[in-house]
Order: structure tokens, then sequence, then C-alpha cells
């Protein structure tokens, strides 16, 4: 195996010289030998877009550095590839600091870093606790006029690897795999300020057979997203096969994102891992405007996983969707969530969310808001920045209930213990079901906190509210088993 260092190609790294041909020059020769590894040894390079190519590992030494170039003239130009257009409403380029296209066999390896250099391209990061800003979230960051887009593309790659690297300061999403299939990210660092505009972490879009494990995010937008994007190419196009385990997630919208544009993402696992300092825990979402395509999702299965969180659960269908959708088989086993605000469950009436299980679950409401606006009339239409749920900060309403749920078919809740630690007063109930298909609860414990409400609440297809006592609930469809919270 051909191996190489950046600086017999006359890299320097002092931090002002920029690297980039240097660098690409020592990719290039080692992928015309065969391929092998490119090192980049300790040092601050200045770099614009460099771009991977087959049987290449790029190794980062420790103390090494990759910085983003603040030259526009830098970076790939705009229309280097079809499926990566700008975005001018985020103003948002299609350059790239990192990119591989159509690429077999590719690695980034080595504990050095990789640094978008966000400070070059938006105002300086507000001061303020970094734990509570990634809780809460804040103003986000002025843009100038023009951004690089995502740090790292793939596009149509196969047996890629990152392992062990620290990603920093993107200037939008920190990684971005298009397309690609039988992929492993391990050991990732990634750290965004949490008022980076789009700071995603990973996104991972019509992909497949895909690992990331023991990975600690703090980002700016949702840390993991798995979600299809339609393209020339792919016009019904899958996101599944994917596996996360024994990672820890920071972020001020949500950890996990499921289910974005036209397309199907199934067979999603996360567990072992830890949400914390997090607007939601885990987000789905069909449809998010009237014109905008929607999604389809179902086996999405999270086990073991520890929230500490505004709103563990956003489950929506969103917009009626006018293609055939579905959100179905999502399940929650075996976690431990603390939660200020409602988890919400969505559907619509042509399209219920089906399938739904949290079981073996532990499920503590600690504050809150006292805004009972709600309580006799909900949102009909969970939209706008009602689709991440709604946390109820500064005074505002918040769902009524630790679980609130509209249009749903097959809902089980099995071994669930519900407690409530000062909460606040817009809650009333344990367990809200409007317009409900067969549910079941299974020795559950749903006490509501203590103060009119019901353990759970039904409210029938008239939109009348029911009582929360078994012999009530039965004869509307849901089935009991001993051990329930009266």
């Amino acid at each position: 195996m051909t191996e190489l260092s950046v600086r017999d190609c006359g890299a320097v790294g002092d931090g002002t010289t920029k690297d980039t041909a240097a660098i690409q020059a020592a990719i290039d020769q080692v992928a015309a030998a065969g391929g092998g590894r490119v090192v980049v040894p300790a040092g601050r390079y200045r770099i614009g877009t460099i771009h991977l190519r087959d049987h290449i590992e790029l190794h980062l030494a420790h103390g090494s550095v990759l910085c983003g170039s603040p030259d526009r003239d830098d970076y790939n130009p705009d229309d280097h590839l079809y499926a990566d257009q700008p975005l001018p409403a985020e103003s948002v380029s299609a350059a790239h600091l990192v990119i591989g296209i159509g690429l077999n066999d590719v690695a980034i390896t080595g504990t050095g870093t990789i640094d978008g250099n966000a400070d070059a391209f938006m105002e300086p990061t507000r001061q303020g606790p970094e734990i509570e800003a990634h809780r809460i979230g804040r103003p986000k960051r002025q843009l100038s006029d023009w951004r690089p887009a995502q740090m790292i593309f793939l596009f149509q790659c196969s047996n890629v690897s990152l392992r062990d690297l620290r990603l920093e300061n993107t200037t939008y999403w920190t990684l971005y795999l298009f397309d690609c299939e039988v992929v492993s990210l391990s050991g990732l660092r990634i750290t965004n300020p949490a008022d980076t505009p789009n700071g995603d972490g990973i996104d991972i879009v019509s992909s497949r057979r895909v690992t990331i494990s023991d990975c600690i995010i703090r980002s700016g937008d949702d840390c993991l997203v798995f979600r299809t994007r339609n393209t020339k190419l792919h016009h019904d196009p899958v996101c599944e096969d994917i596996a996360v385990t024994n990672c820890i997630l920071s972020t001020p919208t949500a950890g996990i994102r499921i289910a974005v544009s036209q397309g199907m993402t199934r067979r999603v696992t996360v567990s072992n891992t830890v949400i914390s300092h997090a607007r939601t825990g885990l987000l789905v979402v069909a449809k998010y405007g009237t014109t905008a395509p929607a999604a389809s999702c179902e086996q999405i299965h999270l086990a073991g996983v520890t929230m500490d969180v505004a709103i563990p659960l956003s489950v929506v269908v969103g917009y009626p969707p006018d293609t055939p959708t579905v959100v179905r088989d999502i399940s929650l086993r075996g976690c431990d969530i603390v939660a200020s605000a409602a988890a919400q469950v969505v559907g619509t009436e042509a399209i219920p969310v089906d399938r739904l299980t949290i079981s073996d679950t532990t499920w503590r409401v600690v504050g809150g808001s006292d805004n009972r606006e709600w309580w006799d009339q909900a949102p009909e239409l969970i939209s706008g920045s009602g689709f991440g749920g709604y946390p109820g900060r500064d005074g505002a309403p918040t769902l009524p209930a630790a679980l609130w749920t509209r249009h749903t078919r097959d809902l089980v809740l099995s071994r669930v213990r519900l407690r409530w630690e000062d909460p606040g007063r817009a809650f009333r109930d344990g367990l809200h079901l409007a317009k409900a298909e067969r549910v079941t609860v299974r020795d559950c414990d749903l006490a509501a906190p203590g103060w009119e409400g019901e353990s759970i609440r039904w409210e029938d297809s008239a939109g009348s509210a029911g009582s929360g006592r078994q012999h009530d609930l039965a004869d509307r469809g849901a089935t009991f088993q001993q051990g329930m919270g009266s």
C-alpha cells in the first residue's frame, strides 16, 4: 500500500498558506499508484475544496487541522453536480470542503480535525451557557450573502469509512452522505455552536447499510437525519438498513429526525444512546408544506435510549399528503425519559399513525409551562414550529398531556411508568387519545399530574371528552390488562 505525506507534495501547514493544491496532489498521486494512505501531519492547513479518489484513506494525524478557506474562489463551482444545487433561501451554495463522487473504498481517519471556519461566513458566536443553548435554542447567527454548503459531501459512494475525526464549526450540515451504501461512521466528535443556522450533525439521505457508533454530536440543528430525496435518478428513493449505537446527542432541535421528501425511510434502529439538552428526542414528519412531497417511514425502533429533553417524541403526518404515504411500525422500548413538554403523535383521518409501541419505559415530566390555553381546544393542524412539538417555552402553551395523540391506529403502551415532578399547570392528563382506533394499555401507571385531569382521556370523533376509566374506554376499542393506573 502506498503511503504519502502531504508535506512531500509541498503542504506547509502554517495556518496561512493555502495548501489545497498540495493536498490534492498527494491524493491524486496515491490514487494513480492504485490507492493507499495520504497522511496529513500535525499542523493547520488552510484549504478550499479537495476531492477524494477511489481506494484512498485520508489520514489526519493527531494535531492536524484542515481549516476552510474564507475565499469563495477556493471552492468548487455551484454547477459541479446536478444533484447538488445552491439553496438561496438559506444563503447556501453548492460548495464543499471535502467531496467524494462515485467512489469505491474511501476513508477519512485519524484523530485530527476538519474545521469549517464558520466564523468567516457568519457573525461570531454569541456568548452564553453552551448546555442550556442546546436545550432551549437561541437566535441563530446572522449569515453573510454566501457560505459553503455541507462540509463533507459524499455522493454515490460505496464502502465508506470515517473514524475518530473531530468535525467542527461547519457552515451548514457537517457530514452529508447521499445515495451511498455500506457506510461505517465511528468515533466521530462533531461540535457546532448551538446557534449555527442549519448546523446538522450527520445527514444520511437515500442511502443503505449504514452503521453509526460511538459518536458524540453537539450540533446547531438536527444531530442525526435519516431521509430520502427525490432527484432525476431517484423517483422513488429509499433510505434503509441503518443501525445507530453508543452515541451522545445534543441539539436545539431534534436528536433524531426521520422522513423528509418523497420516498421511504425504513429499518432504522437506535440503541444505547443518550439524547440530552435537546428540544425533541425523536422527530418524524411526513409532509412539511402544502406543496412539498410526502415521505413515508416504517420500522423505526429506539431501544435503551435515555432522553433529557423538552419533547421526547413528535410523530406527525403533517399536512394532508397528496401521494400514498405511511407512518407506521415505530417503537420505543426500554427507554428512560425526562421531559418538560408533551410528546405528540398526530396522524390525519386518511393516514393515521399506525402501530406505535412504547414499552418498558420510565417517563418523568419535570417542570414545564403554566399556560392552559390548549386545555379546551388544541391546535387542529400541527404546522410550522409545531412539527417538532410544542416546548412551552417563555410562557407559551404546550399540549395538556404527557402523551397527546390524534388519529392513531394500534397504539400500544406496555409497562410504562409516568411520574410528575413539580409539573407546569399546562398539563392535565397522563395520556390523551383523540380519534384513536384500537388502543392497548398493558401494566401501565399513567397517573394525571394531580389536578382536574384523568390518567387517560378519550376524545371521540365528535370531539367530546370522555373519562379515563377503564369501563368507559373499553367500549371505544381500548384494551386494558391488570396493572393500569386508575
